[in-house]
């Protein structure tokens, strides 16, 4: 995004970020506390619409692919309690992918990996759309960034989430080529997917918009690739890790 110097990994580097407050009902992680994303959502999402997480990542570069299994976790947990109208989807890529991803969604919740030059691995941040510097995928010299995207296709006249959420896992090694994620980022894991389905639960509309095919259609190419895998775990031993 204009404003950001990009590093030679086309990563913008980052300037402020306001953690989540951590609680101790989540494991010790430093993840939000569940009001994070009600206070996001409560009083200003309209009283339909379906609600999207999408999670960001690349599966064999070990930390940056947390948001791919934070929304496996997610996935799991939704298959053990649903939620009316929400949809788990996944990429690994942003920019105008962003558009047919999220396009028709009244809300959307992203998971992603974030770069820092001192990281604490492990720790949520949360995100606006004006300020994601140092995402892998929604800053990125290659594609447009995802605000660049949600006005383009409000130029276009397509409808994209009113509200949208974006959380950031800081990493401890985002470009090593590993099947895993390191212990610090793996662990942040299961506490993220319980708090935004807790979140979420206490925040949707009671009457979600009904399910169409095009919708079935993105869950369907865009599902988690093994939401049954534990998190940081290696779901293709033929894939040898270079991590050491």
């Amino acid at each position: 995004m204009t404003g950001h110097p990009v590093d030679h990994h086309g990563r913008g580097q980052a300037f402020r970020y306001p953690p989540w407050h951590p609680t101790s009902a989540l494991g010790g992680a430093s993840v939000a506390e569940p009001v994070s994303i009600i206070e996001i959502f409560a009083g200003s999402a309209p009283p339909g619409g379906r609600t999207a997480l999408l999670g960001l990542g690349n599966p064999i570069l070990s930390d940056d692919g947390v948001g791919l299994a934070v929304a496996a976790a997610f996935a799991r947990r939704l298959a053990e309690s649903p939620l009316a109208g929400v949809d788990v989807l996944c990429s690994a890529r942003a920019g105008f992918e962003l558009i047919d991803l999220l396009c028709g969604y009244a809300r959307a919740v992203i998971v992603d990996c974030l770069v820092l030059p001192e990281s604490r691995p492990g720790r949520v941040r949360r995100l606006s759309l004006d300020d994601v510097a140092g995402s892998a995928r929604l800053v990125n010299m290659h594609e447009v960034s995802v605000d660049v995207a949600f006005r383009l296709a409000a130029r276009l006249g397509i409808a994209m989430p009113r509200d949208v959420a974006i959380f950031a896992v800081e990493a401890a090694d985002a470009i090593t080529i590993a099947q895993r994620l390191t212990p610090e980022v793996a662990a942040a894991v299961e506490p993220l997917a319980r708090s935004i389905h807790a979140s979420l639960r206490e925040t949707l509309p009671p009457t979600p918009a009904p399910d169409t095919e095009e919708f079935r259609r993105r869950r369907a190419t865009y599902a988690p690739d093994d939401p049954g895998a534990a998190p940081g775990s290696d779901p293709d031993p033929g894939l040898p890790d270079l991590s050491s």
